[in-house]
């Protein structure tokens, strides 16, 4: 998948790709914020432009993946792998998590984000084989039961038909989002 290759080129752990593309867009392929980030990962033009993704192109599902898997990869290394900083700065912006000596700006929406963030990849790094289909897991975390919009291209195996996950899985997810703490500490 689309995914997995972004994942191996940058070094990035797929379930973490996930976790974003999940909190960002809810998996909306045509996705755009009022701020103007567009796509799966909800890229900013500029930004998309500084990780070599031209604006003409940062809304194709395939190159808005590879620009926020890449600008995770920066993050990571200008945060030696602070998960809570990177997500704060994928948010907010490097540069805001600087301007507050390297800790989560106080901006509402990043303070409620990381944690977002954080969550769904515990949830996933935790659920491991449990969740034999990740598009079934996270559409649980974003409360769509199904995911037809998507393309195949980008998840195999994704279920094109509505699906209720098994009740065991629903109630694990649910117990893992509600007993994670966030720490400064990378996951």
């Amino acid at each position: 998948s689309i995914v997995e290759d972004k994942s191996r080129k940058y070094g990035v752990d797929k379930d973490l790709i996930h976790a974003f593309i999940s909190t960002e867009s809810a998996f909306r392929i045509k996705a755009i914020s009022t701020a103007g980030a567009q796509g799966l990962m909800q890229v900013m033009p500029a930004t998309g432009e500084r990780m070599g993704v031209p604006r003409s192109q940062i809304a194709i599902p395939e190159r808005n993946i590879d620009a926020g898997t890449k600008y995770i990869a920066f993050l990571m290394d200008r945060f030696n792998g602070n998960l809570p900083l990177v997500a704060a700065g994928y948010n907010a912006g490097e540069g805001a998590v600087e301007k507050y000596g390297n800790r989560i700006p106080p901006y509402r929406e990043t303070q409620n984000y990381v944690p977002q963030i954080i969550s769904k990849y515990k949830a996933l790094k935790q659920c491991g084989k449990a969740c034999e289909n990740t598009s079934v897991m996270l559409a649980t975390l974003n409360n769509k039961p199904s995911l037809r919009s998507l393309s195949n291209s980008l998840y195999p195996n994704v279920v094109t038909t509505a699906v209720q996950p098994a009740q065991s899985t629903s109630n694990k997810i649910s117990s893992w989002l509600g007993g994670h703490k966030v720490s400064q500490q990378a996951v």
